[in-house]
């Protein structure tokens, strides 16, 4: 899970990240004052990208999760208690000496 977790997180970053251009017009627009060629204003977009790509990959990673357990729960319905002879004594287990 964790593997994921982290490929998730990679990929939604470059995903993300490669829309944070000086040319895109809602990113020049915002209420944010963000200046591309100040190392503040980068580090600062960034981590804003970082967790947004996190909340992303931990969604994938949970509809996965959840994906997994509704194709486990018809096999759990599947399982059976072991029958057992009544006619038939049970025999003794060996002891080791």
């Amino acid at each position: 899970a964790f593997t994921l977790l982290d490929r998730y997180g990679q990929v939604n970053h470059q995903s993300l990240a490669q829309h944070i251009t000086p040319y895109n017009a809602p990113l020049a627009s915002s209420p944010m004052a963000t200046d591309l060629s100040s190392t503040h204003d980068l580090a600062m977009l960034n981590g804003m990208i970082s967790k947004q790509a996190a909340m992303i990959s931990f969604n994938n990673d949970f509809k996965l999760m959840m994906i997994l357990s509704l194709i486990a729960i018809p096999l759990v319905l599947m399982l059976r208690r072991p029958r057992f002879d009544q006619a038939q004594p049970k025999e003794a287990a060996p002891v080791m000496e």
